[in-house]
């Protein structure tokens, strides 16, 4: 994967979904993680994607955190991400 042929906005998504992973001690990136990044990020167009849609982004946020929550977590962190 070429993270430089991403966009600068897409790339700060995924060094937050990075920061998860690692803030979480989960031994990966997962789609949870990135959604949880692409949510959070002020001024992006996730949030008004999803109320077009009819979602409400307060509790998809809720339930992706759930799903963050049940993830493996490694038994000693080491700080490395797949």
């Amino acid at each position: 994967m070429r993270a430089d042929k991403f966009t600068s906005r897409f790339q700060e998504a995924l060094a937050q979904a990075q920061s998860l992973a690692l803030g979480h001690d989960h031994p990966a990136i997962e789609n949870v993680h990135v959604l949880l990044a692409l949510q959070g990020q002020d001024g992006g167009s996730m949030v008004p994607l999803l109320q077009t849609a009819g979602v409400n982004p307060d509790m998809l946020r809720t339930r992706l955190t759930q799903a963050l929550e049940k993830l493996p977590k490694l038994g000693t962190a080491t700080g490395d991400i797949q």
